[in-house]
């Protein structure tokens, strides 16, 4: 019996190639020092930016031979969208 092949025809491998992909994530930081009676704290300020440019980042293209409704279509995307965070941390 011949072995089952599920490759495309006789391509070589890795022959398939999705879309690029870009994710930037950026972080803000600001420290504010206190002081009062002979005593130094901190407060620290943090802003964190996930996809800050909110670039969409698409899946790669259905390759199942046996459903030809999705092959070769982008179905999907492989990041969130921008993701905003804000931190305050006290440290005395």
């Amino acid at each position: 019996a011949l072995p089952i092949c599920r490759g495309f025809g006789n391509s070589g491998r890795n022959i398939l190639v999705g879309p690029g992909q870009a994710n930037f994530d950026m972080n803000l930081r600001k420290n504010f020092k206190l002081s009062k009676d002979n005593e130094t704290s901190q407060l620290e300020f943090r802003a964190e930016f996930f996809n800050v440019f909110n670039h969409a980042n698409f899946g790669n293209p259905g390759n199942a031979r046996s459903t030809p409704s999705s092959f070769g279509f982008i179905s999907t995307t492989t990041v969130a969208p921008r993701i905003i965070q804000f931190a305050l941390k006290y440290q005395f």
